[in-house]
């Protein structure tokens, strides 16, 4: 992670395996690194971005992140689990000293296995830690997912047969803590699963459920800390 504010410069080239060049360099291209940020965002590849078969997170539209009303600064990682977010905690969220931290973690979890209860653990670590640092820590309910394309229409490996007991475990921890969103429930089709018409590896959710994410984690910051927010909006309109 580019922790240290300033404006940052990229640029790339192919090259044979021997390293001899193939290209020319692409153009230049470059992004702008701030802090301290007054929201911030800590998750594995759903919040990182992706979506429609695991597309890259620099396309801004399945970044749920796009469609908050505020902007919120993405500490996402993909393939993370709980405990990667812990371990990574010091290095990639402090150096932005960020009021809120908005956190959402468990799909890679439960879908390997991992129970419910132990996840519960790790974002209990998480609160003590932001608690700590003196963020305020808000909990996002971890997304379903939908097996039976995960492993038809993308090969991803096919997840344990109780992943949903584990998954509505953790939900119900998140939705227990005095701050917290529910995005899970709107996502699920009768049985649970993330609905179909919402994904297309069965594993990310695509464009129209990160707008729906992204817009009421935006209106929930709004309505919950205005004494925030509303400093940010004020930012972003001028």
């Amino acid at each position: 992670a580019y922790t240290t504010p300033g404006r940052y410069y990229w640029r790339v080239r192919s090259v044979d395996a021997d390293g001899a060049p193939l290209s020319d360099w692409s153009a230049k291209n470059g992004f702008t690194v701030t802090s301290p940020t007054p929201i911030a965002a800590l998750g594995d590849s759903i919040t990182h971005g992706g979506g429609v078969m695991s597309v890259p997170p620099s396309y801004p539209l399945y970044n749920w992140e796009t469609y908050s009303s505020v902007p919120i600064k993405n500490l996402g990682v993909s393939g993370n689990t709980t405990q990667d977010m812990i371990d990574r905690f010091e290095h990639d969220v402090l150096p932005f000293s960020p009021r809120i931290l908005v956190i959402m973690g468990g799909v890679n979890d439960y879908r390997a296995g991992t129970y419910g209860w132990t996840v519960v653990q790790h974002l209990k670590a998480l609160k003590e830690k932001c608690a700590a640092y003196g963020i305020i820590p808000v909990f996002v309910t971890p997304t379903p997912i939908n097996p039976s394309l995960m492993i038809h229409r993308a090969g991803i490996e096919h997840p344990t047969p109780d992943w949903l007991t584990h998954q509505q475990f953790v939900c119900a921890w998140v939705k227990k803590q005095p701050y917290s969103v529910d995005v899970a429930s709107a996502l699920a089709d009768e049985r649970g699963w993330l609905r179909s018409d919402y994904t297309t590896d069965g594993l990310h959710p695509d464009y129209l459920a990160k707008k729906s994410m992204g817009e009421k984690i935006g209106q929930y910051l709004e309505a919950t800390f205005p004494w925030v927010t509303q400093s940010l909006t004020k930012k972003t309109n001028s």
